[in-house]
């Protein structure tokens, strides 16, 4: 039976969780405080952690430092239960390796779908995952599989489902076709050392993206361009800098010129 450790403060919160999860066949463990979170989610190595945010004694996102940085814990998947909509609030959780956040008041079957999906993608406790060496290692093809550590997280993905990659200082925010959201320790540089020429360029400083997933290129203000993915709600702004090249690569790939 598969374990799970709810970190709630709130008494109601907390039974109606372990209620719900207990009819639906998990072993249940419940912590009142985020130090009671930490001790207790050292001592069980459980399955998943279900943890609030704003907690006394120790708040969600110390409790998720504590156990990101356990040896034992750092690969229990974590996520947060949260009245807290703000994305600042869910960055910072992303950036310390949470992988889903479910915002109160929630639906039984968002929250069972949640543990479903981390369930299954939880990875063996003790198989250790290291990041790739990139100093020598060659670019790769855009049919290829990558693997990261998303925190302390391993993630996989296509590199041709890669939309585009954003600069957050010592990190990157890399987008995919499923919607999803990986946050990884990887400067901008090495992600285009790293991946294939032909289909990835740089666009801004911070902003790397895969042309295979452009539809529309459009002019804006000050000499600089939108770039219009599939599927991502916003344009993406080309600086002035970064426009020739663009161009440049897009006509070689079509034989016409971007839309003006």
């Amino acid at each position: 039976m598969k374990t799970i450790l709810v970190v709630e403060d709130d008494p109601a919160v907390r039974e109606n969780i372990q209620f719900l999860l207990e009819e639906s066949g998990y072993n249940v463990v419940t912590a009142n405080d985020g130090s009671q979170g930490i001790a207790l989610g050292v001592k069980l190595i459980p399955d998943l952690i279900l943890c609030d945010i704003m907690m006394p004694h120790a708040d969600g996102y110390r409790v998720l430092e504590a156990l990101r940085s356990t040896l034992e814990t750092a690969a229990v998947p974590f996520v947060f239960l949260t009245a807290k909509s703000e994305m600042a609030d869910m960055r910072r959780g992303m950036l310390l390796g949470a992988d889903d956040f479910i915002l109160k008041p929630y639906k039984a079957g968002d929250l069972l779908q949640s543990v479903v999906t981390q369930m299954n993608r939880k990875p063996n406790a003790h198989t250790q995952v290291s990041a790739p060496a990139r100093s020598a290692e060659p670019a790769r093809d855009h049919t290829e599989h990558e693997l990261v550590l998303a925190g302390s997280t391993p993630e996989v993905f296509k590199i041709a489902d890669i939309k585009f990659i954003k600069a957050e200082e010592e990190y990157s925010i890399v987008h995919t076709s499923d919607g999803k959201k990986h946050v990884v320790r990887r400067l901008l540089k090495e992600w285009a050392e790293h991946l294939p020429a032909s289909i990835f360029l740089r666009i801004h400083r911070s902003i790397l993206i895969n042309l295979n997933h452009v539809v529309k290129i459009e002019r804006w203000f000050n000499h600089s361009y939108r770039v219009f993915l599939k599927d991502v709600d916003e344009p993406l702004v080309m600086s002035r800098r970064y426009s020739t090249q663009l161009r440049a690569k897009v006509k070689e790939r079509t034989d016409t010129d971007p839309p003006k």
